[in-house]
Order: C-alpha cells, then structure tokens, then sequence
C-alpha cells in the first residue's frame, strides 16, 4: 500500500503541458480534457509488511503532450527527518508524487508482482478536473498530507479524488453498504503469511477495529477499490447512465504470487501451543530443583522472560492508548492480558539468582496479573467487549496463570514466605 523512493519535480508537471483548473482557458473548443485519458491502475501483494496490502496509481495519459504519467499517494522514506517518532506517535506525514508510467510498471515486474489497468469512462470536463486536482495537490508541497493507514491512505486519496469529479457517485452508491468485516477482519486476511507482522497487529489492533465498515470504507485496500469501482455508474455527456470502468486489463501477472488471502488464518491453535509451551516450561522450571540455583535461575529465565515481555508488551499498549494519535489501538482489551503489571513481576523474580525466593509483594502481583488475565477472559461474554483477541488470549492467559503458581511456589519453598 506503501512504498519508499519515488521522487518527482515540478518539471514532470510542465512537462505535462496541463495546470490546474482555473489556470487555463477551458471554454473554447475542443475541451483540453478531451486530449487525456485517465486509468486506476491497481498492483498486487508484495513481500513487505506495507506491500501486503497492494498499492495503486492514477494513470493520466495527456494524448496532445505525449505524457503517461502515473501519480500515486502514500509515499514515504525511513530517512526523512523524525519519521520513527511520528510512526510511534501516529502523525506520520507522507507524499504523492508521480513517475513515467512504463517505468512504474517495469519496477513492479521486477519484483514480480500482479498489475491491472482500469480505463474510466469520465467525460471531457471530468477529466481536466482530476488532473487538476491531482497537480494542485501536488504542488506547492508536493502533496504532503497527514497518512492514517486505514482511512487516509494510497487507495483513498485516489478514491476521494475521483468521487469529487464525479459529483459523489462513488460514495452514494457505496456508503450505504455495510460490509460483513472490519479492518482487523481485512488485516488478518492480507497478513496471513507473515507470522510475526500478523501477532503483532492482533496485539496492538484495539477495539475500534471491529467496527463495522461499508463499501467506501473498505476502498482502503487498492484491490478493493478495483472491485467496487467495477459496478458504478456515472452519467455521460448526454446524461446517459453508464459504467464508469471502460476497459479492463491486467497487465502485469505474476510468475511466483497467488491471489490476495481470501480470509484470515485460523492460527488460534498456533497461539495456544504457544501459550501451553510457555507456561509449561514455568512450572516445570519451578517445579524441577527448586531450591538449587540451576532451578532458580531457569525460573528467572522463563517466568522473569515472559513477565518482562508481557509487562513491556502492556506498557506500550498503554502509551499508545493514551499517549498517541493510533486510534484504532486505543480501547484495548488485551493490556488484561500484557499486563504492565507484570513488568514489577519479572524485576521482583531476579532476586531468584540471589537467594530462594523473590520478595513477598511479588507473589501477590502474579495473583493479580493471573486474576485480570482470567476476568480477561471471561468478560468476552459481555455485550460491547466484542474485540476479536482469541489468538492474544490463548497465547497469554496459560503462562499467566503458570506464572502465579511459579511465584506462588517460590515463596513457599523458603519457609517464610521470602522478605517483603
């Protein structure tokens, strides 16, 4: 959905022998836009986390110039100035820009992706406006805007832009459309392939990402926005209803991808064995030689370990909730489950490799952290905590709950309960 390094200058806009309109005399005849002809051009999946969501472009070939012009948003680059603080805030600032269009489609041949090209059936006038739009965004900033992954992104830009010339017909036809799955639904799907990417998003997506979406809404995927733009009409120059997609072509196919994910993984026995390992490994380091140092410190290694990630894992849940501008990672149900808690276990845990067992306040910790892990669960039968975390609960309520029988444990075994 997005890529790094493409650059472009305000020659490439001379060059295309347009302006903006209102920059130029458009009354006489024949109008200037009947010299363009305008193309979503749609690619498929890549192999990075943001290319697993496709991207796209909108294709103006200016017939009377001799241009072909490719213009795409969401463009950004790891070297701009604070761009890891502002991904960490959630104010990340992007671009658009564009490109030779036969250029931008040998870069997606070499990384052996799908292409499709979509003419649209706009008239004259409709045409000439997009292009003006799309230039007067450009310039004077070179279209640099605030990104949200999900409803400001590549794909909606370019729907918004071609919605506006077309008078709202793309959003009257599709916002009444309540689809059957929210952007977590649409998350898990495209990154199904890639485990780490995939864990992560299901623990930082909060509530919000379970909300209904429409059909303009879900324009927010580049493929999608192919689709639905497929089945809508627009009116000609004689007001003759018609469909909007001329012709359709694919113009690139790809030797090694198969079609997008169709529906997200059923992983959550993967989550499980995960979350049984772990907190079998607890009890078993607790349970094995318990007051020999080898034992102390296999505890401090896989309780300490998952207290520590666990209780990190909570913080930045936390932090981001309150702390920063990703709305869809606020109202998390899963800070019950990475408790920032069990940040205070895991420090409590290493006095193991000094003596028999932790400080007392720890063991009522890990109670705790095991009790909001539990109610955790148990709330999902509530109407309104309807947050899909099955995955993120399977994974962590079993070491949880090893992990306050492990403390438990611990403190028993010195006879008195450990110092306070």
């Amino acid at each position: 959905m997005i890529r790094a390094g493409v650059t472009v200058t305000l020659a490439l806009a001379a060059a295309a022998g347009t302006a903006p309109v209102g920059a130029q005399e458009v009354g006489s005849s024949p109008h200037p836009g009947d010299a363009l002809r305008v193309y979503l051009v749609t690619f498929g999946v890549g192999d990075a986390v943001w290319e697993k969501f496709g991207h796209n472009a909108i294709r103006i070939v200016d017939e009377a110039a001799g241009t072909d012009i490719a213009w795409e948003w969401g463009i950004f680059d790891f070297r701009q100035q604070d761009f890891i603080p502002r991904l960490m805030k959630g104010t990340m600032m992007y671009n658009m820009g564009g490109g030779a269009f036969a250029w931008n489609v040998e870069r997606y041949r070499a990384f052996d992706r799908d292409a499709w090209s979509q003419e649209l059936n706009l008239t004259a006038a409709q045409k000439w406006a997009l292009q003006g739009r799309v230039l007067g965004n450009w310039s004077p900033n070179r279209g640099e805007y605030r990104y949200d992954y999900y409803r400001d992104n590549c794909s909606t830009r370019i729907r918004d832009h071609l919605d506006a010339v077309l008078d709202g017909r793309i959003r009257a036809a599709t916002a009444p459309d309540t689809t059957a799955h929210g952007y977590r639904w649409h998350t898990r799907r495209l990154l199904r392939g890639d485990p780490w990417a995939y864990a992560g998003i299901q623990l930082v997506l909060g509530n919000r990402a379970e909300e209904p979406i429409t059909s303009w809404d879900e324009m927010f995927l580049p493929l999608r926005l192919r689709d639905h733009l497929r089945s809508i009409r627009v009116l000609d120059d004689s007001g003759v209803e018609v469909p909007l997609v001329l012709e359709e072509t694919r113009i690139l196919a790809s030797s090694s991808r198969g079609p997008a994910p169709q529906a997200p993984p059923t992983a959550w026995p993967w989550f499980l064995l995960v979350g049984v390992v772990w907190g079998g490994l607890i009890v078993a380091a607790s349970a094995g030689a318990p007051a020999g140092l080898a034992g102390r410190l296999a505890t401090v290694a896989v309780a300490g370990g998952w207290s520590l990630l666990a209780g990190v894992g909570g913080a930045i849940l936390l932090a981001a909730w309150a702390l920063t501008d990703h709305v869809f990672w606020g109202w998390n149900e899963n800070v019950a489950q990475v408790n920032p808690l069990s940040l205070l276990v895991g420090v409590g845990l290493l006095a193991l490799v000094a003596r028999p067992a932790p400080p007392r306040w720890t063991r009522a910790l890990a109670r705790v952290v095991a009790l909001v892990s539990v109610l955790g669960l148990l709330l999902q039968a509530l109407p309104g905590l309807d947050q899909v975390n099955g995955e993120i609960l399977a994974a962590a309520v079993p070491p949880n709950l090893a992990l306050a029988w492990a403390v438990g444990r611990r403190c028993r075994i010195s006879g008195a309960d450990g110092p306070r």
